[in-house]
This record gives C-alpha cells, structure tokens and sequence, in this order.
C-alpha cells in the first residue's frame, strides 16, 4: 500500500492518536462509529482533551468512512 511493508504500518501511519501535539491551527474532526475502517475507539479522547490547541471531533451513529489524503500521486498524511 504506497510504500508501506504492512496494513498496520500504513493504518499506525494515518492515525491521529499520538500526533496531536504536531498540529499548530485548529482542527474540526468527524467520525463514526460504523466506519469500518477506522473505529471510534480510534478517537484520542484524551489528548483532544489535554491539548491547548482548539480541537474539536464529532461523532455520528452511521456514516461509512471519508478521509482526505494530500499528495499528487501517491497519498501522503497531511501531519
């Protein structure tokens, strides 16, 4: 997948937990809690909570999976 060795490589990669304190401007957040891809137990509760940044993430009971990848080709993560 794009480089990666591995699905896990490419899925610990693109998630958000860990990476918070990285973002510098705020962020607006929407998941759900059917997305089969990424579940909501995936949400960094706890740093959204502790960062001094204006975070904000909501969540709805369906909705799939959206994401937004940069890059030209070959998508990169934008943190």
């Amino acid at each position: 997948m794009f480089g990666y060795t591995s699905e896990k490589q490419y899925n610990e990669y693109m998630s958000l937990p860990g990476r918070l304190n990285k973002i510098k401007f705020p962020l607006f957040g929407f998941g759900a809690h059917d997305d089969v891809v990424f579940c909501s137990s995936t949400i960094p509760v706890n740093e959204i909570e502790q960062s001094s940044q204006p975070i904000m993430v909501a969540t709805s009971h369906k909705g799939g999976h959206v994401c937004h990848l940069t890059g030209n080709v070959l998508p990169k993560c934008w943190y």
